[in-house]
């Protein structure tokens, strides 16, 4: 269980062996005042969004038995951001070489008759 160690001057004394660190994770609007007592904390990541603009997370060591035997306060880990401007156009690229000749497309149908042209002259008595 406890294990004492002597270097130089200072016993170290290992009561706990550590069986993990835990994260949580939580997604809200507010930017202060969360708790580890606060409803929502999840053990995987939330996303956040233009309503859930912070994420907050804090983390519990666990001893090998299993006791939690240090949690840290929550701390806001992210912060969804307003989008920014959009930026200016780029120019215009070369133009292009040009394509292939496409297939001709099927006959059109015969057009109305035209008017009657004017009559020709005579032609020579022979």
């Amino acid at each position: 269980m406890g294990t004492i160690t002597r270097q130089g001057q200072i016993t170290l004394i290992d009561t706990q062996e550590i069986g993990q660190i835990r994260t949580w994770y939580l997604a809200t609007s507010e930017s202060s005042g969360i708790t580890t007592s606060t409803t929502g904390w999840t053990s995987t990541i939330q996303t956040i969004d233009i309503v859930k603009r912070y994420l907050w997370m804090y983390q519990e060591t666990i001893s090998g038995s299993g006791t939690v035997i240090n949690r840290t306060d929550p701390v806001i880990l992210g912060h969804y951001g307003q989008d920014g401007q959009n930026g200016q156009n780029g120019q215009d690229g070369e133009q292009g070489p040009q394509g292939p000749q496409g297939e001709p497309g099927p006959k059109g149908d015969t057009g109305a008759q035209g008017p009657r042209g004017q009559d020709g002259q005579d032609g020579q008595d022979g």
